[in-house]
């Protein structure tokens, strides 16, 4: 099998970003796997076919990282994700309401 452990920060600061999805996505077939960071901003995805993967992290308020991996049986992939802020915060327009 093989194995992806690592850790997600912010860029900037390199505090660890709690509760970052992790998405693995099998080339030949589609299917996801999927992880979520811990308060250390860490995961771990010990049992992987070996393959090739499509890597996503996401968090609110980052920009979301993508990459391409080549897993291979008897191997541990070891990361140190850096994710940026958004530049653009979503924003709620007010609403209002006139009466009749």
């Amino acid at each position: 099998m093989y194995a992806l452990v690592g850790t997600v920060v912010d860029a900037d600061s390199g505090q660890p970003l709690v509760s970052s999805e992790i998405l693995v996505r099998r080339a030949s077939d589609g299917k996801i796997m999927q992880a979520l960071t811990n308060s250390r901003g860490g995961f771990i995805m010990p049992r992987i076919p070996p393959g090739q993967y499509g890597l996503i992290v996401r968090r609110i308020g980052y920009v979301p990282l993508t990459d391409l991996r080549d897993g291979a049986a008897g191997v541990v992939d070891t990361l140190r994700l850096k994710m940026w802020p958004s530049m653009a915060s979503p924003k709620i327009a007010p609403s209002r309401s006139s009466a009749p």
